[in-house]
């Protein structure tokens, strides 16, 4: 996310829809090229838009593969990922007050694993991994009161995990960046 220019939830109130539903859209830097991950997957953001146009609450999603994030089967967070949360903390405090977002009112970090290894062996690496992400994020000034940290283990996959691609996919933090707008 090297080219990552845009404010988080800034981005999400800037466009319009519609629809009621919530809108997944691929994620624009600041000179309106397509940002992408290390793996060169496009980066997705998801609002519901209706409320940032119409006042209340907004979300952005980010989702970090574990393995910017991590070494396998570590929760220590490797410098590749420590530069992409670092950059996302820096996004996070620098919302308040920017277009129609007032306030960021939370941070939601979630853990996931792929299928191998045991249940509980998977959910407590989740765990570890989300707490790992979220500790980095008060480090880098995050008010700690903002986030919370919990791990999904292998129980919500978003891809197979009958192949390496799909287990990799599987391998992630997912973080939600929740704020308030005004009308």
């Amino acid at each position: 996310m090297k080219n990552f220019k845009i404010v988080l939830i800034a981005a999400a109130v800037a466009s319009f829809s519609a629809s009621a539903h919530d809108v997944t859209k691929g994620l624009l830097d600041g000179f309106g090229g397509v940002v992408k991950n290390n793996f060169g997957e496009c980066v997705e953001v998801t609002t519901n838009e209706d409320n940032a146009l119409c006042g209340g609450e907004v979300f952005v999603d980010f989702t970090l593969g574990a393995k910017t994030l991590f070494d396998f089967d570590k929760s220590n967070l490797r410098p590749e990922g420590k530069a992409e949360l670092k950059e996302l903390a820096s996004k996070i405090k620098e919302i308040r007050g920017l277009g129609k977002v007032k306030k960021v009112t939370g941070v939601a970090v979630v853990g996931h694993t792929d299928s191998k290894g045991t249940v509980a062996y998977n959910q407590g690496l989740s765990e570890r991994r989300a707490a790992s992400v979220a500790n980095y994020l008060v480090q880098q000034g995050v008010p700690a009161e903002l986030i919370s940290a919990r791990g999904e283990g292998e129980l919500q996959p978003v891809a197979t995990n009958k192949t390496a691609e799909g287990r990799q996919q599987n391998r992630r933090v997912e973080i939600r960046v929740t704020g308030k707008t005004t009308k």
